[in-house]
């Protein structure tokens, strides 16, 4: 800004009189002009960590001053109230394979169920290294990020079929067996590290029973699979698997036992897999 001299300056018709009588300094000169208004100051805003806002820098004292000041407010004596969780249904419920995509379909429970929302996410993957084998992959609930159950991957490979869940990784020939050669009918166990979730799988008749291991056996679930009628012009039923309250304690368990089950079961031997390359 311009700095001005304590005496005052003349103004324009007492220097034209006096031009020729009084001698001006050059730093005069400057003086006569109009002063340059002043810029206006810019407010200065900061971030208030305590207030979680942007306030000008010379209000966020003033707030940090004033929330000090105040009360806090006053917690609830109260818990805030919770979902009730589902409880385990005490009759059976037939669940549905309802196929959602060319890769993935749903587990869902009736419309008339306790709770309605699906139950399990499957999808299938090729492994792109090995592209006649393939991954299934088990998750809790309607999409593929839900909480993952278990995974296994089979199909035609020099490296045996593994399946994993938890922490669990092994060959699926160590904890799967069947009980005979015929693998279209037959009765397969399931065997994972904890006893408890030992299950049969059995095969032999339509529908398939699943029941616990021990010295009194429990119906832990049944399982309808899709029965392809090409003389009908309409779609087939899809496949059902209906579980008992017990076997609700052992789900993961015996879908995923089921899932492994049924790719064996309909995969073709080598035999007939060449027959119908040819065919």
């Amino acid at each position: 800004m311009p700095t001005f001299h304590e005496e005052q300056a003349p103004g324009y018709s007492g220097l034209a009189n006096r031009r020729s009588n009084e001698t001006m300094d050059s730093s005069s000169i400057g003086e006569l002009s109009s002063p340059e208004p002043a810029a206006p100051e810019l407010a200065v805003w900061v971030w208030d960590e305590e207030t979680q806002t942007s306030v000008p820098a010379s209000h966020a004292a003033y707030l940090r001053s004033q929330m000090a000041q105040s009360p806090s407010p006053a917690l609830p004596e109260e818990s805030p109230p919770q979902y009730a969780r589902a409880r385990i249904p005490t009759l059976p419920v037939r669940y549905t394979f309802c196929q959602l995509s060319f890769n993935t379909m749903l587990l869902i429970p009736p419309a008339e169920s306790q709770d309605t929302r699906p139950q399990y996410h499957i999808s299938v993957n090729m492994n792109c290294f090995v592209p006649t084998s393939f991954i299934t992959t088990i998750h809790r609930g309607a999409i593929a990020y839900g909480r993952a159950v278990a995974e296994f991957e089979m199909g035609i490979s020099v490296e045996k079929g593994r399946v994993r869940f938890g922490r669990y990784e092994n060959d699926i020939s160590a904890i799967l067996d069947k009980a005979d050669k015929n693998i279209n009918h037959t009765k397969w166990t399931w065997r994972p590290p904890k006893v408890r979730h030992r299950l049969t799988w059995d095969c032999r008749s339509v529908p398939f029973t699943c029941h616990s291991i021990g010295p009194s056996p429990v119906l832990l679930a049944t399982f309808t699979p899709r029965k392809l009628n090409r003389a009908i012009k309409r779609p087939s039923d899809p496949p059902v698997l209906e579980v008992s309250p017990e076997g609700q304690l052992h789900f993961d368990h015996l879908l995923l036992a089921l899932l492994i089950v049924e790719r064996k079961r309909l995969t073709p031997g080598k035999s007939m897999f060449f027959d119908r390359m040819i065919d």
